[in-house]
């Protein structure tokens, strides 16, 4: 009986444990008062001032407590915006992707192709703070190949949006941006004595990244790793494109 009466007490202590610590705090506790209309008019009041992490909270209490208010669509417009101006760009992509599966025939679709194209673009130049840390042959430029695939959207499918001109201009930036990368890593390859590694890089530059500045070094950079693996017809035509080009070349030292 005694066991029985230690087990009973234990159990209620326990319980009275979990009460005490409670639920978890409510994210949207402070807004629940708040009509949707109120909740907008304050969102739209901070992303007017800049206060773009206010303006999020009150964009997400009003997704959260109001899923089919009239006022749905322009905020999930907003909320792409005000996450990547709050450098969350995680959330920003995400809210792209879901405004896209909701609205898939908005009339702003080029707007979010086009801030998406932006927030990978960003995440791409903070990741180049860490960039020249790396081993040439480990770079990863996947922020920027997602960017480039983002803004071609823009161009190909909204060609007379107002986003078009600026969507090409970054992607000629980014082209030439993975071309100088392929090329650092073609010529770390050469600084290796991986030849056949540095020819192959030095190929997918002449091949997919025509009219970028890194062709010329490129050209000759495959001359020298085709020389080093005696590879005669690779180096007679390298020296007859650079001869295109009209770049004067050194004899290759053996």
């Amino acid at each position: 009986m005694f066991k029985q009466y230690i087990l009973f007490v234990t159990i209620l202590f326990a319980l009275l444990l979990g009460a005490c610590a409670g639920k978890p705090d409510d994210p949207y506790a402070a807004f629940r008062g708040h009509s949707e209309h109120k909740l907008f008019q304050e969102a739209e009041n901070a992303l007017r001032k800049k206060h773009y992490r206010e303006a999020s909270e009150r964009f997400q209490a009003l997704d959260a407590l109001y899923p089919f208010s009239r006022y749905a669509k322009t905020a999930h417009l907003h909320m792409i915006y005000t996450y990547y101006r709050d450098d969350n760009s995680s959330a920003a992509l995400d809210m792209a992707l879901r405004y896209e599966r909701l609205y898939p025939k908005s009339k702003h679709m080029d707007y979010v192709h086009y801030l998406s194209g932006v927030t990978y673009y960003e995440e791409g130049r903070n990741w180049l703070s860490k960039y020249f840390e790396l081993d040439s042959s480990q770079r990863d430029l996947k922020h920027f190949e997602n960017a480039f695939y983002t803004f071609s959207r823009v161009v190909e499918q909204y060609p007379k949006s107002p986003y078009a001109p600026m969507s090409r201009q970054y992607m000629i930036y980014i082209r030439q941006l993975m071309a100088r990368n392929h090329l650092d890593v073609a010529r770390y390859y050469m600084s290796e004595k991986a030849y056949q590694a540095s020819i192959e890089r030095s190929l997918e530059i002449i091949k997919h990244y025509q009219g970028t500045p890194a062709v010329i070094p490129a050209l000759k950079l495959l001359r020298q790793s085709a020389s080093k693996l005696g590879k005669k017809t690779l180096v007679h035509d390298a020296e007859k494109l650079l001869k295109q080009h009209h770049v004067d070349y050194a004899p290759i030292r053996q």
